[in-house]
């Protein structure tokens, strides 16, 4: 195509609002750096200065391996390392727990280490501020103190609390402590959770935790989540469990008020009102009697006080269920007859069983369906909380030079008071020993 000229002349198109281009970005970042002088007047405290670091382009990458510490499942993580400092991560493909995946705290576990709010030192809050101590002043003011109250009060005044955020280390180092200073009243944080799952299931099965992994939840044929929502709280879980329904077309039944994630991966969903659990496990042990799906001869060999079992289901008629619950007949008898027709099977629950004031008995009753569906019971999905992880160095720190410090003035009281020699281990010259610890500070 041949271009052909036609003038010789270039118009120019008037500009109606009198403001070029040029002109209207000159303006514009006069403006902006009024507007940013006047912040910089008026609100001081608003800017800051930056000190970021950056790490050469060139250094070499060095590619560790480590363990996830948010949680006891103990996902796997490639560490990005630069001139020693963590610069990124990867989740391990290669894992068997987390597969290549991460949960939100997982995620984040790099940040936890390098974050603007990790705490570095000792901090003391003094007349509604927080007050930077020295490590030998924190230890020194903490050790005192301590002493002080053993002296006027004795040494069950202090109430030692251990930590899931423990390594089995510091957990031992923390009893050990305990029963140095003379005392055993050593607890956990998990009691306000786990002691539920002992009470109800140890007296139910004689092992007062969960029995199963994960690879054995690849073997299901059938799972009931009852209080629990791994698709939300436990995604990690929630990938095992979409292998056995994936791969072994595992039937999946949810019992939740809500209509959560993993209800909506349910092959039977039954929506129950709040708190009516037991109800609920009852109408579903009515349906197996009168159908008689219960594994008899196991119920025979292995099982007693089954006869109280069958005696109170039977005043737990459908209509009584559907009453309470909300539930109706047929969809607590399509639950049934799925748990009872896909062999082996699981039974999931979680914080929504565990932390309602009927616990111990909604899981002792989960239990007792479990024993009739003669099926194992799967690891409960937990929702753990997120802690500063890298605060772990400082914890054992502290630990060792107060424990340090606490051997040596309990040591030199009782050596001087009673003439005995007194070591690490527990001895005649303090009153506490092993066994009257009741619940051991342990690594959850």
């Amino acid at each position: 195509m041949k271009l052909t000229k036609r003038s010789d002349n270039v118009s120019k198109n008037e500009n109606k609002l009198g403001l070029s281009r040029r002109a209207f970005m000159r303006n514009s970042s006069i403006a902006a750096g009024g507007l940013a002088a006047g912040a910089y007047t008026f609100a001081p405290g608003m800017i800051k200065k930056a000190q970021a670091e950056s790490v050469p382009v060139d250094a070499k990458t060095e590619v560790k391996r480590t363990i996830c510490s948010h949680c006891s499942v103990g996902c796997g993580i490639y560490a990005e390392v630069q001139n020693g400092v963590w610069t990124g991560q990867e989740p391990a493909f290669d894992h068997p727990f987390n597969a290549g995946g991460h949960c939100a705290k997982g995620a984040a576990l790099r940040e936890h280490g390098h974050g603007e709010r990790r705490l570095k030192y000792p901090m003391k809050l003094e007349g509604g501020k927080w007050k930077k101590l020295s490590w030998e002043d924190a230890i020194e003011e903490i050790g005192n103190k301590v002493l002080e109250i053993r002296k006027e009060s004795g040494p069950d005044s202090v109430y030692w609390l251990g930590s899931a955020k423990h390594s089995n280390e510091q957990a031992y180092m923390f009893r050990k402590m305990a029963s140095l200073w003379g005392t055993n009243n050593v607890d956990h944080q998990a009691r306000i959770c786990h002691s539920t799952t002992v009470s109800g299931v140890a007296n139910t099965w004689g092992y007062g935790a969960m029995t199963n992994s994960f690879n054995d939840m690849h073997n299901c044929k059938s799972m009931l989540f009852i209080g629990s929502n791994p698709a939300e709280a436990h995604p990690v879980a929630m990938q095992h469990i979409l292998i056995a329904k994936e791969k072994n077309r595992c039937q999946i039944v949810v019992a939740d008020p809500r209509r959560t994630r993993t209800a909506a991966k349910a092959n039977h969903y039954c929506s129950l009102r709040p708190g009516t659990d037991v109800a609920f496990i009852w109408g579903l042990l009515w349906h197996i009697f009168a159908n008689k799906w219960e594994d008899q001869e196991f119920i025979r060999q292995r099982v007693y006080g089954m006869d109280e079992i069958r005696a109170e289901v039977a005043k737990w008629n459908p209509e009584e269920v559907e009453r309470v619950t909300g539930v109706s007949e047929a969809d607590v008898y399509k639950a049934a007859k799925i748990l009872s027709e896909n062999r082996p099977g699981s039974i999931i629950w979680c914080m929504g069983v565990r932390n309602t004031r009927l616990v111990t008995t909604i899981l002792a009753h989960t239990v007792y369906l479990n024993l009739h569906w003669v099926t194992s019971v799967s690891p409960a999905v937990v929702q753990t909380s997120s802690v500063d992880t890298t605060t772990y160095r400082a914890q054992l720190t502290l630990a060792c030079y107060l424990t340090h410090y606490l051997v040596t003035m309990v040591w030199q009281t009782v050596r001087g008071s009673t003439g005995q020699k007194c070591g690490m281990s527990t001895t005649s010259g303090l009153k506490s020993d092993l066994t009257k610890t009741s619940i051991v500070a342990r690594n959850q």
